[in-house]
């Protein structure tokens, strides 16, 4: 039985998608006579392959898209791949085998002006073609579920939840000391933010709360700067005169993230859309209090583990930070209810949920 992956999302340096996919990779147990073929377009990453995949490089110089087309298509098919995985909005035209993939949101559709015009002709054409195509669409939030059958008219008998994972860390206040000395912290009180930088996720209203917080309070960004128009925070922090305060890192390797989550005081994620919200779960695997933004996603996976922000102002912003910081009972409150969010959301329930639907639809296409 021979299961075909697109594996591009592991390439360079990879955000959501990627750590979704390496880790349901890490989880998946299927049976022995289960083959998965992950396929690569530019390079085969050194250290994100389990021992059990095969890793497959198809070198092109062509578009992402033209290469899934041709390149990519012809392989599979020559190959007898029996099921076909995306772990984006993607399937492979004529191919006739089983395909799956997995649509995380639908901003692109939602909110058009926050994508360059050739970004999200891509994302809606490609996300179209696979809702219609694809045997099986993996969501990860009961809103993106409704958002994708009112949209396109798809049963929901197509649709199967699985929502994100995360694993819970170790951590403890002497590593927390000993990596604030080493990075120059001190007793600085930290406010993190992690993920891709677009327009929904507010980061300039974040960066003006600053100026309404104690001057000890440091704002660090951790994320690919990918907004449309282009935002140029330090620029931004610069008019507000928290220059100073603001610590922009365009992207970093997992142990400098990890570190960051292990020094920081509070995680903040404001956003207009999300289909799930990846970074405030890892925030909370690591015992950080989390403060987000309402949004139907958000509201669904973190009612119970987060502090919401009444409104995306600076005001509010800082209100909720000061409270944060300076209320230890709320912190603990927080920080109690978040892990506890935790362990409900395991990567190995995810990689279960996506084998077993991979075998079932191979049992009944057979």
């Amino acid at each position: 039985m021979l299961i075909g992956i697109d594996g591009r999302e592991l390439e360079g340096k990879p955000t959501g998608v990627g750590n979704y996919l390496s880790n349901i990779l890490q989880e998946i147990d299927l049976p022995p006579d289960f083959k998965i073929q992950l396929f690569f377009k530019n390079e085969i990453p050194a250290d994100s392959i389990p021992a059990r995949v095969e890793a497959v490089l198809l070198p092109s110089k062509k578009r992402n898209l033209a290469w899934l087309h041709t390149i990519l298509g012809p392989e599979i098919r020559r190959r007898n791949i029996q099921l076909f995985f995306t772990p984006t909005a993607n399937c492979v035209p004529f191919f006739s085998g089983i395909q799956t993939a997995a649509v995380h949101d639908l901003s692109y559709y939602n909110h058009p002006e926050w994508f360059s015009p050739r970004e999200r002709w891509v994302r809606k054409i490609s996300t179209r073609y696979a809702v219609h195509k694809a045997r099986r669409i993996y969501v990860l939030s009961g809103h993106v579920r409704e958002e994708i059958m009112q949209r396109f008219g798809i049963s929901s008998k197509k649709l199967l939840l699985i929502p994100i994972g995360v694993r819970q860390k170790k951590t403890d206040p002497e590593t927390r000391r000993i990596l604030r000395e080493s990075y120059g912290y001190g007793s600085a009180r930290m406010v993190l933010y992690v993920g891709s930088i677009f327009q929904r996720r507010h980061l300039p209203v974040l960066i003006q709360a600053l100026t309404k917080l104690d001057s000890d309070v440091k704002l660090v960004v951790i994320g690919e700067n990918r907004t449309f128009p282009h935002q140029d925070l330090m620029e931004i922090a610069r008019k507000f005169s928290v220059e100073s305060r603001v610590i922009l890192l365009e992207y970093a390797s997992t142990k400098i993230v990890e570190d960051y989550y292990r020094m920081a005081d509070v995680f903040v994620y404001l956003s207009t859309y999300e289909g799930f919200g990846i970074p405030p779960l890892e925030a909370m695997s690591y015992g950080i209090p989390v403060i987000v933004s309402r949004t139907p996603a958000m509201d669904e996976i973190y009612q119970y583990s987060a502090l919401f922000v009444p409104s995306i102002t600076a005001g509010s912003v800082a209100e909720c930070l000061r409270a944060c910081l300076m209320d230890d009972q709320l912190r603990e409150q927080l920080i109690e209810s978040g892990l506890a969010q935790v362990e409900r959301s395991r990567w190995s329930d995810s990689a279960k949920s996506i084998a077993q639907d991979w075998e079932q639809l191979i049992a009944a296409g057979s």
